[in-house]
């Protein structure tokens, strides 16, 4: 029952968010791919080993007057100021100051793909959207690692060798077990930042320290420069104006003349973990980062393509509203997770319908006792460590609150792999189930068919024509 309840949870949702993931996996793509192209570009320089002190010497010597030296998102060194008669802002290499070039306005394309990937172009609305798009992403890859736990045993075993025929199903396992711990990461950092920018972090109060003149000097060669985010020069140069410095953690004035420290506002927790939220999420200025985000978001396609595929033959009857009417006395129940029992299921009926015995064809869940009912025939897979399959997880509760009138034959046709230990146990209890009730009886012992096996199916399905045949050989209902 817990099995059913997680897959039907993982279903539900993403046929609620599909279109939504969609949205976000192209547009995902396409920035990690524009993050992971500006990571090669020449200004893309590794600060690690450089203080904010030894660049802001070597800018100041290549530049005519500086206003402003900045780090960006992308880890590119912009400085605004005069250089050469030619005054903006160019990028630097901190190294030795010299100018790589001058800053260049945002792609109208990427852009557009950014817009829509934070909001579909709705504003504040589209946020709220996106980080419930965000949000749910989450609860889809709990659900999938639950789903997983159930058909590999336990989560011990979750990256066990798996035997499994259904291509999609094969590779929507396999890319999940490798790719969910990133498509997490995702889902949380976009669920935060969308959370962040629609102000939830925002009763989070600075600690501001004011600083006695000359009680405290910043050494700005004990600065890191990848820590840097923002340094505002003073407007003159008189040695009591004041510098504006802005770190990861704490923004900083201090005097231009002695560097004496004038305040210090240290950042919430919520504005350092916006920091690496937005880093994680997009990748820039991270090259590997980059690269694995954007096969991420690919594997996402697939995993919409992929479990929309897998569950359009099963999962789907999750949300049918009502059963077929069961008219005739012959019932074929079948329990399908992939859609490869149910397929057997139509190709008995139609072989019954040739030989000239009509029935029914429902799944286990909406089985359901008439008085004309003289035989059934369930034929059912089992999912995972011995469960039910998603359209058959009830059949047991309803089958114990039914008591048929008249006494009713049935056989039924267990599909599973070896490769399991619990080969075909669902079957197996279905049949315990029916064979203790003094109503039931078997036409024919149960029959188990490994990996979906035709011939070992067209056996079964000659002898279940002959005991038929034999059981109500005048009968033509039958």
């Amino acid at each position: 029952m817990i099995a059913s309840l997680w897959r039907n949870i993982h279903f539900l949702l993403a046929i609620t968010a599909s279109i939504f993931f969609i949205i976000a996996a192209l547009s995902g793509a396409i920035l990690g791919l524009e993050a992971a192209w500006d990571s090669t570009k020449p200004q893309a320089i590794s600060f690690s080993k450089i203080s904010l002190g030894e660049a802001k010497q070597k800018i100041e010597a290549q530049f005519e007057e500086v206003y402003e030296i900045e780090l960006n998102s992308k880890g590119f060194l912009l400085v605004q100021g005069s250089a050469k008669k030619s005054y903006g802002s160019f990028y630097v290499d901190p190294v030795n100051g010299r100018i790589l070039g001058k800053v260049k306005k945002p792609s109208p394309f990427f852009q557009f793909v950014r817009s829509l990937h934070r909001s579909l172009f709705l504003k504040e609305t589209g946020r709220i959207l996106m980080s419930f798009v965000s949000f749910l992403m989450v609860l889809l890859v709990i659900s999938g690692l639950f789903l997983l736990r159930n058909r590999m045993g336990s989560f011990l075993k979750l990256y066990a060798p798996i035997k499994e025929p259904n291509f999609h199903r094969k590779n929507h396992i396999i890319l999940g077990r490798w790719f969910w711990p990133l498509v997490l990461i995702v889902g949380f950092t976009g669920t935060y930042l969308g959370l962040d920018r629609l102000g939830a972090f925002t009763f989070q109060a600075r600690k501001v320290e004011k600083h006695m003149a000359g009680e405290a000097k910043i050494n700005l060669n004990k600065v890191p420069l990848n820590e840097l985010e923002k340094l505002v020069y003073p407007i003159g140069n008189a040695p009591k104006e004041q510098f504006d410095l802005s770190l990861k953690d704490r923004s900083i004035r201090f005097q231009q003349g002695d560097l004496s420290l004038i305040q210090t506002n240290h950042k919430p927790w919520s504005q350092r973990l916006h920091h690496w939220s937005y880093i994680l999420h997009t990748g820039e200025g991270k090259l590997g980062l980059a690269l694995l985000l954007t096969l991420t978001a690919c594997a996402l396609f697939y995993f919409i393509f992929s479990g929309l595929k897998i569950a359009a033959k099963s999962s789907w009857a999750l949300l049918r509203l009502r059963a077929r009417n069961q008219t005739t006395p012959l019932l074929i129940l079948y329990g399908s997770e992939t859609g490869n029992t149910y397929g057997f299921a139509k190709l008995l009926k139609k072989r019954l319908k040739k030989e000239g015995h009509a029935a029914d064809l429902v799944y286990m869940n909406h089985f359901r006792i008439q008085d004309n009912t003289q035989m059934l025939v369930i034929l059912t897979a089992t999912y995972g460590d011995g469960e039910a399959p998603a359209n058959a997880s009830r059949f047991m509760s309803q089958f114990n609150r039914q008591s048929p009138k008249n006494d009713i034959d049935y056989a039924v046709l267990g599909f599973g792999s070896r490769s399991y230990p619990k080969f075909c146990q669902f079957a197996i209890a279905v049949d315990a189930l029916l064979e203790q009730h003094p109503k039931y009886t078997p036409l024919m012992p149960l029959f188990k068919i490994n990996n979906q096996e035709e011939i070992s199916f067209q056996q079964w399905e000659t002898l279940l024509l002959n005991a038929i045949q034999s059981k109500s050989p005048t009968d033509p209902t039958l």
